[in-house]
């Protein structure tokens, strides 16, 4: 393309023609190469610039690809009318853009199209309007059962609270009653099929020949399991749940012979599956308590909802909802988007969910494909969609993130004739980090199975090394063990003392950096040049912010500089302490 020195793979994604799936892991231009996508689009006359399409995860993102975009266009010749049309360009992130939707749809949901888009009042609305709905009916039997065995505390932002938020949305919901039915259907036919399931292994068990005591009591237990039954067949589930709580198999320790180990191995498939019985027949045995409970929740639902109504008050997840909703059952709104955008390229796409996906599946699909159904992968332009990410990399479960809607979107897409690549070279980190990143992460993500697991993708270094790269090498520092903090220095004593394991890790750190910097000994490639690191280079990364004063005070106490989005020490030391609170 354009004067940037792509490789194979990214020339290959940049001009396909094709819905594609680009899997890139970290340092392999992924954005810069859905960026090119958007020009190469514009400059072969595919689409307007006001018929793509580009949505990524946050504000921040989205910011830096119209930025990206709108410098690459001015260093292009013949870029003059898209230019003047750039104000044109929808860059954004999917949850503006499914407000834009939800918008244009406000009156189908009760809203006015003057939407308020705020987690935090939704989040106290939620609080208020639970505390008050369970002083009114704390009287109600369900609540009653339900405060037996927790607390109002408990009750009040563990359910109430936290279903409001979570899951009252305005749009895409059944009454809680239907769902309360369907659940118990369910449990129903679990029960049925996990008896069943146990029955063979009892019979295995009951047939061994009762030589040892063990074994002989362990089929005297089973055999009163003869009723369970006729009690699951009755809807005696009270009885059912006793009857299999009430059954103890033993083990007996040490070495034995083959029928008692074929035993234990016997007794614990029952067991687990006896346990199982006992909680769902639990569960079932209070289904009138449980329908109560959700006819409750759902009145408490319908007050929630109005009231977010009368404020206009709409969350990330009801946007993206409203969407799919006004774009599935409004044919006319649906065809207005279809044919407003040619091509939609998604950044970052390992952090959305199968909500997402499926409005951008309605968003692709050929005028008139799917019905009022969500389209399948047959349904879809042959070209519409672009998908750039990296399961690796996914926020897993932040605001509902299924990476395994992003794991599997590549084997749908490919079934109707997609593409699917993968960007397998790391332009960010020297060849030694490669090497390591790859030695080290083939072990960790070794026997990934379940669809939300990452597999390892090996990464390669780029062909050419950038100019002033020669000679630099990679290094790896592993830092074990504890030390001492005195020589941090200690406002609270001058004796020496051990630090603790996480003050010895910080002050390790803040050292190692103190003398990388003063030393001069660490190189920095900047711009095709190699220049000393200073502290800018730096960045310190923490699983939680648990350890995070520890840091700070270390690195105040060495004079090295730092920023960070929250500070969590300085209010701990003794004059910022009281200075803030001579101010407060």
């Amino acid at each position: 393309p354009m004067g940037i020195p792509f490789d194979r793979l990214q020339l290959q994604a940049i001009q396909i023609e094709a819905n594609a799936v680009v899997r890139a892991g970290a340092g392999s231009g992924k954005t810069a190469v859905l960026s090119e996508r958007f020009l190469w689009l514009l400059q072969t006359n595919k689409a307007r610039i006001e018929e793509i399409l580009a949505l990524t995860f946050t504000q921040k993102a989205a910011a830096e690809m119209y930025q990206r975009i709108y410098e690459r266009l001015r260093e292009e010749p013949g870029s003059e009318e898209h230019l003047r049309r750039f104000d044109r360009a929808q860059i954004s992130t999917l949850d503006s853009f499914c407000a834009q939707i939800a918008r244009d749809a406000a009156g189908r949901f009760g809203l006015p199209p003057s939407l308020r888009y705020d987690e935090e009042a939704v989040g106290r609305l939620a609080e208020e309007l639970a505390l008050q709905f369970l002083l009114e009916e704390a009287r109600q039997p369900p609540l009653q059962a339900l405060l037996r065995s927790c607390d109002v505390q408990t009750l009040w932002r563990e359910l109430f609270v936290s279903l409001a938020v979570g899951q009252f949305h305005l749009a895409g919901q059944q009454p809680l009653p239907e769902a309360a039915e369907r659940q118990l259907a369910s449990c129903r036919r679990a029960l049925e099929e996990r008896w069943r399931q146990t029955r063979a292994p009892i019979a295995r068990l009951l047939a061994l020949e009762p030589r040892t005591s063990t074994i002989a009591a362990n089929q005297e237990a089973l055999r009163a399991l003869d009723r369970l039954e006729g009690l699951i067949e009755a809807q005696s589930f009270a009885e059912a749940a006793a009857l299999a709580a009430g059954c103890t198999l033993r083990k007996p320790g040490g070495k034995a012979a083959s029928d008692v180990a074929l035993m234990k191995e016997l007794v614990d498939l029952i067991r687990e599956a006896l346990s199982d019985l006992k909680l769902i027949a639990a569960t079932l045995a209070e289904s009138e308590t449980l329908r109560g409970l959700f006819g409750l929740l759902e009145r408490f639902r319908l007050r929630f909802l109005e009231r977010k109504r009368a404020l206009a008050l709409v969350t990330f997840r009801d946007v993206v909802e409203m969407a799919v909703e006004a774009l599935l059952r409004d044919r006319s709104l649906r065809r207005h988007y279809q044919r407003r955008f040619r091509y939609i390229l998604i950044d970052e796409f390992q952090d959305n969910n199968r909500l997402q996906k499926n409005l951008l599946y309605l968003l692709a699909a050929r005028e008139g494909a799917g019905g009022d159904a969500i389209p399948e992968e047959r349904d879809l332009e042959p070209d519409k969609l672009f998908f750039v990410g990296d399961e690796k990399q996914s926020i897993y479960r932040f605001r509902g993130a299924d990476v395994s809607v992003f794991a599997s979107l590549h084997e749908g897409l490919q079934r109707a004739g997609g593409r699917s690549l993968v960007l397998d070279r790391n332009y960010r980190s020297l060849p030694g980090l490669i090497r390591f990143f790859n030695r080290l992460f083939a072990q960790v993500m070794a026997g990934a199975s379940r669809d939300y697991e990452a597999r390892f993708q090996e990464m390669f270094p780029p062909e050419k090394l950038p100019a002033g790269a020669a000679g630099l090498t990679a290094e790896v520092h592993l830092l074990v063990g504890g030390g001492s903090a005195s020589g941090a220095g200690s406002e609270e004593s001058g004796r020496d003392e051990w630090a603790d394991r996480q003050e010895a890790e910080a002050l390790a750190v803040a050292r190692w950096i103190r003398e990388a910097v003063d030393s001069r000994r660490l190189p920095v490639l900047e711009n095709d040049a190699v220049r000393p690191a200073a502290f800018q280079d730096f960045a310190v990364l923490l699983r939680s912010t648990g350890n995070q004063r520890h840091f700070e005070r270390l690195l105040r106490r060495l004079d090295i500089p730092y920023s960070t989005p929250n500070v969590r020490s300085l209010f701990l030391e003794a004059p910022a302490a009281d200075l803030y609170l001579a101010l407060k």
